[in-house]
């Protein structure tokens, strides 16, 4: 290689690790504004793509480590990856964790099951053969279907409302639209409007002499400022929802726009004494098909006391831009 070769490798290589210092820096700064108490519309919309962070700090880790820039930019960008992923260890996949569920189930649970689905159909309907073969074959006792329209009330009566004779819904043309359906009659089954008006699906459902009560929920995407104001309303307005259910019983399942790592999600969940039924059995994306970190894990199945997590699983790709929850919940 001749001596200008050499100057110009050195000299691209000087501008691109500038680059990687500077996203390191950067990095480094959102990543201890997040850490700070506080709410407000940007903290929260980073708090969401934590792990999208984590995957960002690995890589300028390896693009530190390959221009052969200074150690510090290296153990830099690879601590804030890790600092940014750790979360993943609260989800940490139990070895054999369904079998030790079920086995703890079948010797203690008096009461008895209840299986529920919650699907964000997408409204523009891409594969919907598909989708109603794969949620008939989920055998699920409720499903909390989200983007529901009359097309796909249309679409499910071919294939799934004969067995699903218990509903409560609202269809709309666009993305907003739900519909709770259950094989099992429902009691006080109603649709409420959070204070932005979008609706969410009510209703109390009886398992083994035991009544639960369940929500459907599907909030706006907090991407903008006002979005982000209309986002919060809707968590604050669904404590009342379930009051009014009247159970201490309770199940929350939809799309929440929200991963775990949001402070408003994690308030409502200590304030309603919820939990997440993904714990132990590993974090996954369900918008967006692809592995984390790049996918984020925004549709979740929220349980009180009581609710025993039996197994816990996130559907195929079916057409949608999501995958579906699946929960096998005992009944204590």
């Amino acid at each position: 290689m001749n001596e200008g070769k050499m100057r110009l490798g050195e000299r691209v290589r000087g501008l691109l690790g500038r680059r990687v210092s500077v996203l390191v820096v950067l990095m480094a700064l959102v990543v201890v504004a997040v850490e700070v108490p506080v709410d407000g519309w940007l903290m929260e919309l980073l708090r969401q793509f934590r792990l999208w962070g984590a995957g960002t700090g690995l890589v300028l880790g390896l693009l530190a480590l390959g221009l052969r820039m200074r150690w510090w930019w290296v153990v830099a960008a690879l601590v804030l990856a890790g600092w940014q992923g750790w979360p993943l260890l609260e989800w940490k996949r139990s070895p054999g964790m369904k079998e030790e569920k079920a086995a703890e189930s079948a010797e203690k649970e008096s009461g008895g099951r209840l299986t529920l689905v919650s699907c964000n159909l997408l409204y523009e309907m891409r594969e919907p053969g598909r989708m109603s073969a794969l949620l008939a074959a989920a055998d699920a006792d409720v499903l909390v279907l989200l983007e529901f329209t009359k097309e796909w009330d249309r679409e499910l009566g071919r294939e799934l409302w004969g067995r699903y004779p218990h509903r409560v819904a609202e269809a709309t043309a666009g993305p907003f639209g739900i519909c709770l359906a259950s094989r099992v009659p429902l009691s006080g089954a109603k649709v409420e409007y959070d204070p932005a008006g979008f609706p969410c699906v009510a209703a109390v459902v009886e398992v083994a002499g035991k009544r639960v009560g369940v929500l459907g929920v599907h909030p706006m995407p907090p991407m903008r400022p006002e979005a982000y104001e209309m986002w919060r309303e809707a968590f604050a307005a669904w404590p009342g929802m379930l009051a009014r259910l009247g159970e201490p019983l309770r199940v929350v399942a939809g799309d929440f726009n929200a991963t775990p790592f949001c402070r408003t999600f994690r308030g409502f969940l200590a304030g309603q004494g919820l939990r997440e039924t993904s714990r132990g059995y590993g974090l996954e994306s369900t918008w967006y098909p692809g592995r984390l970190p790049w996918g984020l894990p925004l549709d979740h199945v929220l349980v009180s006391e009581g609710l025993r997590v039996r197994a816990y699983g996130v559907g195929p790709e079916a057409g949608s831009d999501h995958r579906w929850v699946r929960v096998e919940l005992g009944v204590e």
